[in-house]
């Protein structure tokens, strides 16, 4: 949504950044999504309220009416960035990894390498061991189990049922942009 082509972009905010220690509600990082896809800016907002009522890990959000250097810039919606720390609150295992879809997170299998991978993902967790086995062997199993043994192959990397409950509601609120 940063390529868009109004002067509303989205920002991403580290209250860290220059005073190390710093949150606000137990938050370092947060979003300010400019509601590219959704001018009404509702998508967004219901279907995380909706997520997080129904026990489906997602985001807090919120709306923020929002100013800079004093001249107001719009209405965002504002909401808790999905990284390490919201990771430890949901998923308190800590034995996987972060990965981002951008630009495509197709879940194609591009071959063993990790490598392969890099043009289709962003790694935003363990980035010094830099590893990216998960992910490969995940898109391995998604493309090349046989249909007889898919879903227990899947079930034993995915936990599917929270994945199916995720989509389930990003679908019905057509949310495409968060």
């Amino acid at each position: 949504s940063f390529n868009n082509p109004s002067n509303k972009k989205p920002f991403k905010v580290d209250l860290n950044e220059y005073v190390p220690g710093q949150d606000y509600d137990g938050i370092k990082k947060f979003v300010l999504n400019n509601g590219f896809k959704d001018a009404s800016l509702l998508r967004e907002k219901l279907a995380l309220d909706f997520m997080n009522a129904h026990n489906i890990t997602a985001p807090r959000c919120n709306y923020a009416r929002v100013y800079l250097n004093g001249t107001y810039w719009g209405l965002y919606t504002i909401l808790e960035d999905i990284n390490s720390k919201f990771l430890k609150q949901h998923y308190p295992d800590n034995d996987g990894n972060l990965f981002k879809g951008d630009p495509s997170g197709d879940l194609k299998y591009y071959g063993a390498a990790d490598s392969n991978y890099y043009p289709h993902y962003e790694l935003h967790t363990n980035e010094v061991q830099n590893d990216w086995s998960d992910l490969v062997h995940l898109s391995d199993i998604i493309n090349n189990t046989p249909t007889s043994s898919f879903y227990d192959s899947l079930e034993t990397v995915l936990d599917t049922w929270s994945f199916i409950y995720y989509m389930a509601a990003s679908n019905m609120f057509a949310n495409l942009d968060s």
